[in-house]
């Protein structure tokens, strides 16, 4: 509980340093997308269909280009779960799924949740987003200690969305479906961290 507290005061400080911004890729592109999600695609999301979805690419420490940075994909996608439940899934550049990797393009780089997810059963995977061609990335898993699988679903990327619609986009890693939760020690210090910073925008 006392390692949450100054979580939450950096992120929160931060935040209101950049004018009311994201602590974390305060700038981003919004555009419209789709995931297809196939057979093998993890049981909490759902049988495999294709379903609507909006998607967010920023830089993570809002450096300009071209100097590196931590590039991230954030998607989400509206009332999978239900009316008003969200799937959020948050990637970001990786080295080895788990080591942050500042790159000055990410077209050819994995993504990664970086954060281990535990599936009902007690089976803990790393979500991925791997480029596969333009506006394309392949969805896939991988256990916490393996490497990726095979891809069991697809984020396709289309129309871009105006700025304050980028702007106005709220995601949050603990947007998921009951059966599909953040694990490990560090998932409870990015709560406070999400929601110390979305404070501040409000």
């Amino acid at each position: 509980m006392l390692a949450r507290l100054p979580t939450a005061a950096l992120f929160g400080t931060v935040a209101w340093l950049r004018g009311r911004h994201r602590a974390l890729h305060p700038n981003g592109d919004a555009y419209e997308a789709e995931v297809e999600l196939g057979p093998d695609a993890p049981a909490p999301l759902g049988p495999s269909r294709t379903v609507a979805a909006i998607a967010r690419l920023s830089r993570g420490g809002g450096l300009p280009a071209p100097l590196p940075d931590v590039h991230g994909v954030a998607v989400k996608l509206p009332s999978l779960h239900g009316p008003g439940h969200d799937q959020d899934l948050l990637f970001a550049t990786t080295w080895r799924r788990h080591v942050l990797r500042p790159v000055r393009r990410f077209e050819h780089v994995e993504h990664s949740t970086i954060l281990p997810f535990e599936l009902p059963g007690g089976r803990r995977v790393v979500f991925g987003a791997l480029p596969d061609g333009e506006g394309r990335f392949a969805l896939a898993s991988a256990p916490v200690l393996g490497d990726w699988g095979e891809p069991w679903g697809e984020l396709r990327l289309g129309r871009r969305l105006p700025a304050v619609v980028a702007e106005e986009l709220r995601f949050d890693p603990f947007a998921t479906a009951p059966g599909l939760r953040l694990s490990g020690p560090f998932s409870e210090l990015r709560r406070p961290a999400y929601r110390a910073s979305q404070a501040v925008r409000r």
